[in-house]
């Protein structure tokens, strides 16, 4: 005899609103009943707006703090969802961005959410909110366009004749987003000012200079106005930084004191020349001395000016470092110590016998005046390879070549290959945006 399995008919009832057969619920209603009677996002408002700044491109986040953020970005999206009253009572499950005209100034954010109706019943339920975008100034961008309404100003200066190392300090500036905070930048004589809404923000720039570059800082205060009856005052505060008047390739002549000992080198000290001064010298003989260190070797170097050819035969002997480097034939240039008047009391104070001739220097092009400190800057990038580390450097964007102009440089290149040092392919970046091209 065979006994069939009984079957289990699972009980069902009917919808109390549309009379569909349903599983048991504490609601005796559908699911698609529960959504028309129960609305989850009630509560949550399907409008809201956000406050723009075009001047600096930020959005207030109440109270009064201004952040930035890019269009559908997280940061966009987590301050959206600040925004939204009534989130809190439900579950988020998923938000994200519909994708509206940048121009519109509307942002669309579309969410999911749960929440729990009956007893073990939890609705799950998709709506969309659009957020009016709202152009309002900031704080910081009320005081720029008001007169004197800056609290600090750091006034930095070099005072030497060129601006090598405002250009190396520029890039600095760009990489490390240090002028993120300046409300104006202005060109000084021997240097820039930067001007700032708070105090802190003058005082972290001066500790970003004495991170980067050799400085001394004095700080000053100036007060503005009292009020008495609440005790308050408001003053402005200036920071005088001055970088060390010395730059790569300077003569130098340090003290006997400094020379033998290390320890005082923080006595200030100018220099004697700078690279303005060099002279064009013809290398006649390379003697080396076999002292080596890397790829720098000692040895003696025979010169005459490249303006003594053909008037006299008048000689120098030079001790260098770039013994392995010169061969007789190269040009370079240096600074002669047996023709120069220097007004410094060191130097004088030196015995004039165990003087060399001349510093040796390689040879770097003559430029005109006006692009003359910029284009030295860009040939000690060229040769240092450290330097060039601190800074981003970015890929030209192409141009058109003709064939002409392709012989010219293979002629060039195939010549020179050997005299001039090469910035690598992999140490190029992209094109540059157009806000990161210059600081002011």
């Amino acid at each position: 005899m065979q006994y069939n399995n009984p079957v289990v008919v699972e009980p069902s009832i009917l919808c109390c609103q549309c009379g569909t057969a349903i599983a048991p619920n504490p609601s005796n209603m559908c699911i698609n009943c529960i959504r028309n009677e129960v609305d989850i996002t009630e509560g949550i408002p399907k409008q809201a707006v956000l406050l723009f700044c075009r001047n600096c491109e930020r959005y207030l986040q109440p109270p009064n703090i201004w952040i930035r953020a890019d269009l559908e970005s997280r940061d966009l999206l987590a301050l959206c969802l600040k925004r939204l009253k009534g989130l809190s009572k439900v579950r988020l499950i998923d938000a994200g961005f519909i994708w509206t005209e940048p121009h519109s100034r509307r942002i669309k954010v579309k969410l999911t959410i749960q929440k729990e109706v009956f007893t073990s019943t939890i609705l799950q339920q998709i709506f969309e909110v659009e957020f009016v975008v709202n152009y309002q100034q900031c704080t910081d961008c009320t005081r720029v366009m008001a007169k004197n309404t800056w609290q600090a100003i750091v006034q930095v200066r070099q005072k030497v004749d060129h601006k090598r190392t405002f250009f190396f300090l520029e890039q600095l500036i760009l990489k490390h987003n240090a002028h993120k905070d300046t409300i104006n930048i202005k060109e000084a004589k021997d240097g820039l000012d930067f001007f700032y809404s708070h105090r802190s923000n003058a005082i972290k720039f001066v500790e970003f200079l004495n991170a980067i570059v050799p400085i001394k800082s004095k700080a000053s205060e100036q007060l503005i106005s009292v009020d008495i009856r609440n005790n308050t005052s408001n003053s402005k505060f200036t920071y005088s930084v001055e970088i060390v008047p010395i730059c790569k390739d300077d003569l130098i002549c340090l003290p006997v004191k400094v020379a033998r000992s290390l320890g005082n080198i923080r006595n200030p000290f100018n220099s004697l020349a700078t690279i303005k001064n060099l002279v064009e010298y013809y290398v006649l003989d390379v003697e080396q001395l076999g002292v080596t260190r890397n790829k720098y070797v000692l040895g003696d170097i025979q010169v005459m000016r490249s303006s003594d050819f053909g008037r006299n035969n008048q000689t120098f002997f030079a001790r260098s470092h770039l013994g392995g480097i010169l061969k007789p034939g190269d040009t370079v240039l240096g600074y002669d110590l047996l023709t120069s008047n220097f007004n410094d009391d060191n130097f004088d104070t030196l015995d004039r016998n165990n003087i060399h001739d001349k510093k040796q220097q390689q040879q770097k092009q003559d430029v005109n005046k006006k692009d003359q400190d910029y284009e030295m800057f860009l040939q000690d990038l060229e040769e240092d390879p450290e330097l060039r580390q601190n800074i981003n450097l970015y890929k030209a964007s192409t141009t058109i070549t003709t064939s002409m102009d392709i012989d010219t440089k293979e002629n060039v290149t195939e010549e020179n290959d050997d005299d001039f040092p090469e910035v690598g392919i992999e140490e190029l970046l992209e094109d540059l945006t157009l806000e990161d091209r210059s600081v002011t």
